[in-house]
């Protein structure tokens, strides 16, 4: 999928919705919206979406913090809008975070299209001291905030490279506790 058909997705869901906020989203189609302590653990469950007899169920959880709860909500609505259309669809911690997968990809650019404004992204881009501290002063990690700058290209800012290049799979290295 291209840039231009992610944020196609995302404002279409923000201005139906009229919000940015992936649990308020999540309601209005539909979604069953779950939380589940998965431990703390390295290897811990980030979240999931599954399909059982047409209800479909995003999975999160509940011991990570408010801001990547949010993240995880929106890269799981995307496997739900545009990767499930079978009677179960679930995805094992491997191939949910697998480096190599487009659907990766293209969740977490549509997670960072759903949740950063791009005023705020370029106002805190104005304002801060670095790349990092950017990311910080909008509460998501440098992966997102660094997805969201591609986005921001395609749309004609002329905005510096980032620091760091994300693998497909930040959030899985995303610490729990």
């Amino acid at each position: 999928m291209n840039l231009n058909d992610i944020i196609s997705i995302a404002d279409k869901l923000k201005k139906e919705y009229g919000s940015r906020n992936p649990d308020e989203i999540c309601r209005g189609l539909g979604y069953h919206l779950l939380y589940q302590s998965f431990g703390s653990h390295e290897t811990a469950i980030k979240g999931f979406v599954i399909t059982v007899c047409g209800e479909m169920a995003i999975t999160v959880n509940s011991d990570l913090p408010e801001n990547i709860r949010k993240i995880v909500i929106a890269h799981e609505m995307f496997h739900a809008l545009e990767h499930c259309g079978m009677s179960l669809c679930g995805y094992s911690e491997r191939a949910l975070f697998d480096e190599l997968s487009d659907m990766e990809k293209d969740a977490n650019l549509f997670a960072a299209e759903l949740i950063l404004d791009d005023s705020d992204v370029l106002e805190a881009l104005k304002y801060a001291d670095s790349f990092f501290s950017a990311a910080a002063a909008l509460y998501v990690p440098a992966e997102l905030f660094e997805y969201k700058l591609r986005l921001l290209r395609s749309k004609g800012y002329k905005i510096k490279d980032a620091p760091v290049i994300p693998h497909n799979n930040f959030l899985k290295d995303i610490k729990v506790s």
